[in-house]
């Protein structure tokens, strides 16, 4: 059995102002191609299917599509699960009628811990579809965890339930998207909306996760974010984008491996001076952000990179990043003043003049009880 292990397709995203579904549909299509060449017999998608709750209808055309493609040109049976940026409701319309072709969505929590047991030959696999949730959906979902008041808890009780009643004789697999580590701490960070889980005591044999745009493990070679297949900010102009496929012989995982995704049109940050950079052999439809290193601000700059890089998203200048503010430099030089220095700074910026001496010897002498801890200072001045 092979398994593709993909997600936060994101479908209907826009880059700045640019939309990205033309890239989308070339590249998710080309996508399909290539794991039906590897053999694959299931596809995963950890969430993320569209880019908003309330998708383009050009972006529903183009899922419906891509499903379609997949299922009923290349016989790959699908499993899915919404996640945060998707509309459980609006994603899981007619899925009773889906899982017949062979399309498994899950957007809610009922029957979340029942596995979904999908065959290749003599190879079995289950899958446990967990969708995005919140404490309050878990407690409606769940009569006995009306305790689990956080993300954690939530986990931890499922994960208590599924390996009461899991079948271990074959391959078992989790499917969720969120912010998950196999570690047991640090479990006060948070990325976005979502809390870090920790997953240190899980049962299953493979861990599909979505929600981080970057492929990585999650602490364990089978706890895995296979990432998104494009993109999608100029923050992951150096990411190397990748899906993941989990083979699966004689009952247990045999091999994990990441297959590259090629980009239709790359994301890109740029460096160098407006001359340089506006050379005509540098002309690109590549999205890029340029970084100036010219010495000072150039007029019509934006309007010149369009010139040579029609899909520009912005700009920035060296100079102004490393040069801190005339803020800053206040702000950090009077960190070096002492109370006294600093307190006649402000008694200056406030009545628009210095202090007289009897008025500085008054200060001191405040300060001097203050720093005794005195409590009989008289504060009348004459």
């Amino acid at each position: 059995m092979r398994i593709v292990h993909t997600a936060d397709w994101h479908i209907g995203k826009l880059l700045c102002e640019y939309s990205l579904l033309s890239d989308q549909r070339t590249c998710l299509f080309s996508f399909a191609d290539q794991i039906a060449s590897l053999g694959a017999d299931i596809l995963i998608i950890a969430g993320d299917l569209y880019d908003r709750s309330v998708p383009p209808a050009e972006a529903v055309v183009l899922l419906d599509e891509l499903f379609s493609y997949l299922l009923f040109e290349k016989h790959i049976k699908i499993l899915a699960i919404s996640g945060n940026h998707d509309s459980p409701k609006r994603l899981q319309f007619g899925n009773r009628l889906m899982q017949q072709s062979g399309l498994f969505l899950r957007c809610s929590l009922t029957d979340a811990q029942v596995p979904i047991v999908l065959s290749t030959g003599s190879e079995q696999a289950a899958f446990y579809l967990l969708p995005y949730f919140e404490p309050h959906q878990f407690k409606e979902a769940f009569d006995d965890a009306k305790d689990c008041r956080t993300v954690q808890a939530c986990m931890n009780y499922f994960l208590t339930v599924c390996k009461s009643e899991m079948n271990k004789n074959i391959p078992n697999i989790l499917v969720a998207h969120g912010f998950f580590s196999a570690s047991a701490e640090d479990t006060d960070l948070a990325v976005g909306t979502a809390s870090l889980v920790s997953l240190h005591d899980h049962p299953f044999s493979y861990v599909a996760l979505g929600h981080l745009h970057a492929p990585r493990t999650a602490g364990s070679e089978y706890i895995r974010y296979a990432g998104s297949p494009l993109k999608y900010s100029i923050d992951e102009a150096n990411q190397k984008k990748s899906f993941t496929v989990i083979d699966i012989q004689n009952g247990a995982i045999s091999e994990i491996s990441q297959v590259p995704i090629l980009p239709v049109r790359d994301v890109r940050k740029i460096h160098g001076t407006l001359e340089e950079l506006c050379r005509l052999e540098n002309a690109s439809d590549d999205f890029v952000f340029a970084v100036l290193t010219d010495p000072q601000m150039r007029a019509n700059a934006m309007r010149r990179l369009k010139q040579t890089y029609k899909n520009a998203l912005g700009l920035s200048y060296e100079c102004l990043e490393k040069t801190p503010s005339s803020f800053t430099k206040a702000a950090n030089a009077k960190q070096d003043m002492s109370p006294q220095t600093l307190f006649a700074s402000f008694f200056q910026e406030a009545v628009h003049r210095e202090m007289t001496p009897s008025e500085s010897s008054y200060m001191q002498s405040a300060f001097d009880q203050a720093q005794k801890g005195g409590t009989n200072f008289d504060p009348h001045f004459s």
